[in-house]
Formats: structure tokens, C-alpha cells, sequence
């Protein structure tokens, strides 16, 4: 019974296959028109599902399983990883920002600060400062400040020396910070020596009040006619007695029965040479004289003229030799 079963549906597959590929399949050999075919389909179908369970299927509940999975693999995920690159893209854009603003920053510190410096051959430089102060530069001296004093104090750095006429303003101290020491006013004159050789620095006021810090935080109080030093964590104070002290700023060396020991320092440090003597005796000769903005070597030459001298010249280096 089975075998005589598979051989009618074999036969069924054999007629279908032709029927499908356009061959006769009637008893009378001629070709069915499209409705024929249709019909002759749902038969030989019909046939070779019998026996075998029918169920209706359900399109749409089977299309609800799968579209979730679907969206989860075309929507969810492509967001998941384009919020991961928004986020990344942002990240970098904030972190170039704040490469360009720091760069920016620097250079518009860079352009805030004004530097000012003199030469060996350079001396009594006039500087005007934002706030109307001058500054008066001696040779090799270095003058650092913001171009407009923002902030609620007007600050310098120098190295060197300068002479300070400051414009008073209470409201907005004027600080000159020179090596380890801060010169701290409101409306004075004074002078800032800063040594790099001796780490040494010397402030002298001619008028107004002046506080001189040091490195340790303890300060003095300098008036008129004082002289501060700042050496290490030591701090002196002292009345100028030299009437000369500030002879680089005017150009004027006053002396009166004044021994050599004393008139030669003040010639190094006003121009800036070196004067040494081959015999120490020179040092005791005495000497009333006045130099009005006359050139080094020709105080030189009158101080040996007088002492019947001559002097020998290497650079700024002069040498006083006996006749």
C-alpha cells in the first residue's frame, strides 16, 4: 500500500514539473491556457498535501517577533556608537579650545609685558611709565612691568639699577620687586640698586616713605636721606653720608678735602670702570674739586695732573701710576 502510495505522488512530482515547465500534461496532448494551469496547480497540491496538518499562519505576529531584533540591530545600536563618537568629537574640540586659549593666554601675557634694558655704554635712560612715573636707567640694566598696571598694584621687576619719581595713589601701591627684596610705596622718589654679582640690593630715598622687604618677610621703614640693604635674609639700614651717591643720575661729583680712598669708588660706580693704584699711598691724597658731566678718563687725567700721575688704560680699566 505504501509503495503503491510514493509511486502515484512520484508520478504527481513527474506530472508537475512538466506542467511547470510548459510540457502537455492533458490526455490529449495540447496546452492549457493560464486558468487551466492554475487549476491543474491547486489539484496535483492539493494531492500531495493530503494527509499532512494545514494551520493557518499569523503574518503579522510573526513580523512583531522579529521587529524588535531588527530595530535593536539597525536603530539602537548605530546610535549607541554615534553617541560615543559625538562624545569623543566634543572631548577633542574642548581640548583644542583649551590648547588655543592657553596658547592665546601666553601670548597675550607675552604682548601685556614691556621689558626695557640698557647697554654698558648706556646710562640715565628715561622710561614714563603707565601710570605717568619715570624711571631713570642706569648702564646694564634690565626694567619689566605690565603695560597697563592692571590689577590693584603696579608692579616691576628690575635688575640693575633705576631711579623711581612715583605718581601717588594709595588706592594702587607702587612694588618694585629686585632680586630677593620688594620695594613697597604709594608716592615717593627713591633708587634701586640690584646686584646680580653680589645678591646684593640697596634702595636709597630722596623723598616720600618706603618699605624694603626681605626675602624672609620682615621689612624696614626708610625715610628721606636712608639708605636699606637686602643681603641674604639681612636687612640694614643706614643714613646716606655720601653726597655723591646718586652722582650717575646727575652728573655731578662735589668734593671737598676728599681722600682718593673715597673719590675713585665713586668713579666705578658712576661710569661704570675700574680704577686701581700701583702704589696704596695714592689712596690718602686729598682732593677738592668738582665734576659736571665730564667724561670718566677726563677725571681721570685731572686727578693725575694734579697729583703729578700718570695713568695707564685697558678697556674700563685705568691704572694710576706714580711719576
Amino acid at each position: 500500500m505504501m509503495i503503491t502510495e510514493k509511486k502515484h505522488n512520484k508520478k504527481r512530482l513527474n506530472e508537475m514539473a512538466a506542467f511547470l515547465s510548459g510540457e502537455d500534461v492533458s490526455t490529449e496532448k495540447h496546452r492549457t491556457d493560464t486558468g487551466d494551469k492554475n487549476r491543474i496547480l491547486a489539484r496535483y497540491w492539493n494531492a500531495m498535501g493530503s494527509g499532512h496538518d494545514s494551520r493557518k499562519i499569523d503574518i503579522e505576529k510573526a513580523w512583531e517577533k522579529v521587529r524588535p531584533a531588527e530595530e535593536n540591530r539597525l536603530v539602537i545600536k548605530p546610535v549607541l556608537r554615534y553617541s560615543f563618537l559625538i562624545r569623543a568629537a566634543a572631548a577633542v574640540l574642548v581640548l583644542s579650545a583649551l590648547g588655543i586659549s592657553g596658547i592665546y593666554l601666553q601670548q597675550s601675557l607675552k604682548k601685556s609685558t614691556v621689558t626695557i634694558s640698557t647697554s654698558g655704554d648706556e646710562i640715565n635712560r628715561e622710561v614714563i611709565l603707565p601710570d605717568g612715573s619715570h624711571a631713570w636707567l642706569n648702564r646694564n640694566t634690565t626694567l619689566s612691568y605690565n603695560r597697563t598696571f592692571r590689577g590693584s598694584t603696579r608692579d616691576l621687576t628690575i635688575t640693575g639699577e633705576a631711579f623711581f619719581e612715583v605718581v601717588p595713589d594709595k588706592e594702587k601701591p607702587f612694588i618694585v620687586n629686585a632680586g630677593e627684596a620688594t620695594v613697597r610705596v604709594t608716592g615717593t622718589s627713591f633708587n634701586v640698586a640690584c646686584s646680580d654679582r653680589t645678591e646684593r640690593v640697596e634702595v636709597y630715598v630722596e623723598s616720600g616713605t618706603v618699605i624694603l622687604s626681605g626675602p624672609s618677610g620682615e621689612n624696614i621703614i626708610l625715610e628721606p636721606g636712608y639708605i636699606g640693604t637686602v643681603t641674604g635674609d639681612e636687612l640694614r639700614k643706614s643714613v646716606n653720608e655720601n653726597r655723591n651717591y646718586m652722582a650717575w643720575r646727575t652728573g655731578l661729583l662735589v668734593y671737598e678735602d676728599a681722600a682718593l680712598r673715597d673719590v675713585l669708588p665713586d668713579l666705578e660706580k658712576t661710569f661704570g670702570i675700574e680704577v686701581t693704584v700701583e702704589d696704596r699711598a695714592i689712596l690718602d691724597y686729598r682732593i677738592t674739586t668738582t665734576f659736571d658731566h665730564d667724561p670718566a678718563e677726563t677725571i681721570v687725567n685731572v686727578i693725575c695732573i694734579t697729583f703729578n700721575m700718570r695713568y695707564a688704560k685697558d678697556g674700563n680699566n685705568y691704572r694710576l701710576i706714580p711719576k
